[in-house]
């Protein structure tokens, strides 16, 4: 009965929570249609056309991360083999760099990183993830570092960023879905609001774990350690 009873609060909090996030863009889609349909000026009739394109892509953001969330949530284990971590950040880089050549990311990888176990496409995600996390929450052009070093028998990725920062009374939240350090910003700066969450999950599947370290307006750290790959 308990079990059940907590499926039932988590389910409730989760369709409030849901909905929450839906009423804000569907809000400002209703209004801007208003006033689109009511200008004769060209320039304003542009932005109330942008601000609907800018709120149609969040919501389709929003439910592609909550579709993701709810399938790994289903998922009990991956299909893991051996690969390098040099190679599949290299290659996440390589991409990410083109899609946002604005963004400043510096990448160091020890030496002695051996292999680890891991699915190539889910880490690509995982690294997405990150790195799109520290973007949002640091002002243009600041620099992210992701370094990767061999530590406690585990192989450790360290996304660190040099932004706002998380207040400590946040840190232990900031992995549930739809969490926001700062009600007050705005989805486009804010994010979906499930990237961690879907973080937090695929290092479960990847037997690892994610940890975060912050301090306000000293940045955070964002680490994902790996479990190494047996000698073959």
């Amino acid at each position: 009965m308990a079990t059940e009873r907590e499926r039932i609060d988590i389910l409730a909090d989760f369709i409030s929570t849901t909905s929450h996030e839906l009423r804000t863009p569907l809000s400002v889609i209703n209004t801007s249609l208003y006033m689109l349909m009511r200008s004769d000026d060209e320039v304003k009739r542009q932005q109330k056309a942008d601000q609907i394109s800018n709120q149609v892509t969040y919501l389709n953001n929003m439910i592609n991360q909550l579709h993701e969330a709810v399938r790994l949530d289903r998922i009990h284990e991956l299909e893991l083999i051996p690969l390098s971590f040099e190679s599949s950040i290299k290659a996440f880089l390589d991409h990410y760099l083109t899609q946002n050549p604005h963004v400043n990311i510096v990448s160091h990888i020890a030496l002695d990183v051996p292999l680890i176990l891991g699915d190539r496409v889910y880490i690509d995600t995982i690294l997405t993830h990150l790195v799109n996390n520290a973007v949002h929450f640091s002002d243009e052009g600041n620099r992210i570092e992701l370094n990767v070093t061999l530590e406690g028998g585990m192989v450790a990725l360290r996304v660190k960023d040099y932004g706002i920062g998380i207040a400590p009374q946040h840190l232990s939240q900031i992995f549930n879905p739809f969490y926001k350090v700062n009600p007050a910003r705005t989805q486009g700066e804010n994010g979906v609001g499930v990237g961690l969450t879907i973080v937090k999950r695929l290092m479960q599947l990847h037997h690892g774990r994610v940890e975060v370290e912050s301090k306000l307006g000293e940045g955070a750290v964002f680490t994902v350690y790996f479990p190494i790959a047996p000698l073959a």
